[in-house]
């Protein structure tokens, strides 16, 4: 094993390491997608719902304006606590992360809180319930932040950790161009837009597993092979 051969190669296996077996190497960024199965795009799919739920906010103030008969300064505070919420509990979530060995269900309950929340969001019918709705969206959506970060950094190589966190900012942008575009469009119907697009993310989640899974294996694999990137 010669230095390097990691960023091309992936790693050796722990036994070949420790003597006791033949020094087993992998292609780098396509065998990690394929030890997670769908992992990888489960998550750039959770990124693209995270971004557009958040930018729905900014499109929809106009029609939040009229409906709820506020001003700029409580509008203001919706998107304050939602920020809040995020940046607290994504404190709380990494460690949550780094004691599940398999990830899985931490990026399906995401996608499913990040559809519940914005569906209620669409149902408040207070500015109090407004700001909680926000509040436990961002509280939610706050998981995708230490993911990323423990999917990039174990199942891809040095070589292309680079390349896969551009995708990964990529899809937010993603998200908020096509949050902005459906809400500046549906403005005018902005409840049923925020209940459709949440039905359709907790649908997503529920499907998750029969949508990822790989023949005997968990449907995003993780915890199997981890270790070969410690």
């Amino acid at each position: 094993h010669r230095p390097g051969d990691e960023d091309q190669l992936g790693p050796p296996s722990l036994a070949a390491r420790a003597g006791g077996g033949p020094i087993m190497r992998h292609n780098g960024a396509a065998a990690a997608r394929q030890r997670c199965g769908g992992g990888w795009e489960a998550l750039l799919l959770v990124s693209v719902a995270d971004a557009a739920d958040m930018a729905f906010l900014g499109a929809l103030f106009g029609a939040l304006e009229r409906d709820f008969v506020i001003g700029p300064t409580e509008l203001g505070w919706l998107s304050f606590v939602q920020a809040v919420a995020i940046k607290f509990t994504t404190a709380f979530w990494g460690p949550v992360v780094d004691a599940r060995s398999e990830p899985d269900g931490l990026i399906q309950m995401t996608l499913f809180g990040i559809g519940l929340f914005s569906a209620a969001t669409g149902m408040a019918q207070t500015y109090g319930q407004l700001l909680a709705c926000r509040f436990f969206a961002g509280a939610a959506s706050a998981l995708v932040r230490p993911l990323s970060g423990y999917i990039i950094g174990r199942w891809f190589p040095h070589s292309t950790r680079g390349k896969q966190f551009g995708l990964f900012k990529t899809s937010q942008t993603v998200g908020r161009m096509t949050g902005t575009f459906l809400g500046a469009y549906f403005a005018s119907s902005w409840r049923w837009l925020l209940l459709s697009f949440g039905a359709v993310c907790c649908l997503l989640a529920l499907l998750m597993p029969l949508l990822c899974t790989r023949p005997g294996s968990g449907y995003l694999s993780f915890g199997t092979t981890e270790k070969q990137y410690p």
